[in-house]
Formats: structure tokens, C-alpha cells, sequence
């Protein structure tokens, strides 16, 4: 898992890649699964889940690549460029 999340302030700051994912072009929001933890926090509580407002986010750095594939069905890759997203789309505490 590349994707990290920063937490700055009242938002995270979004940076890494999401690769094969369904339909991300007609999508209007996002499940995220993104490490927040670091080496000093125990490896099971490094990953926290953020539902994210898509098109708020291709506003601010998230780009959106289909991959050609031999089958019908609409698959992307999804890259975050310093996508900041607001603290309240963490869902949980992080690292649950």
C-alpha cells in the first residue's frame, strides 16, 4: 500500500496511487484506504479508511487514468497529488 495520509491541521493531505479501481471516472465518491500510521506506531494500526468527495478532490491534485483492459468494464488508476481532504472523511479514529 503506497497511498499515505498526513493529517495538517483540520484536513489530511493525500499522496500515493490507487491502481484497478471500478469505475472511478463515474464515481462520485471513494472509499480510501490510506496509511497513516508510522514506525512507531504498531504495524496493525498503520491503515485508516476515508470516504472521499471525488469531485472535490480531482479539484486539488487527484487525476483519473483508465486502464485499457480486454474486458468491458471501466478501470483506472487513481493518483493523489497532495489532495487535501477534510478531517471529517476519516471514518473511525485512525489506524481502525
Amino acid at each position: 500500500l503506497e497511498t499515505v495520509a498526513v493529517k495538517d491541521g483540520d484536513s489530511y493531505v493525500i499522496n500515493g496511487k490507487k491502481i484497478w479501481t471500478s469505475r472511478a471516472e463515474h464515481s462520485d465518491l471513494m472509499l480510501l484506504l490510506a496509511k497513516t500510521g508510522n514506525s512507531d506506531t504498531p504495524r496493525k494500526n498503520w491503515l485508516s479508511t476515508f470516504l472521499v468527495d471525488m469531485n472535490e478532490a480531482k479539484k486539488s491534485g487527484m487525476e483519473i487514468h483508465p486502464i485499457d483492459c480486454l474486458v468491458n468494464h471501466s478501470t483506472c488508476q487513481v493518483f493523489f497529488d497532495n489532495v487535501r481532504i477534510p478531517e471529517s472523511a476519516l471514518i473511525g479514529a485512525e489506524g481502525e
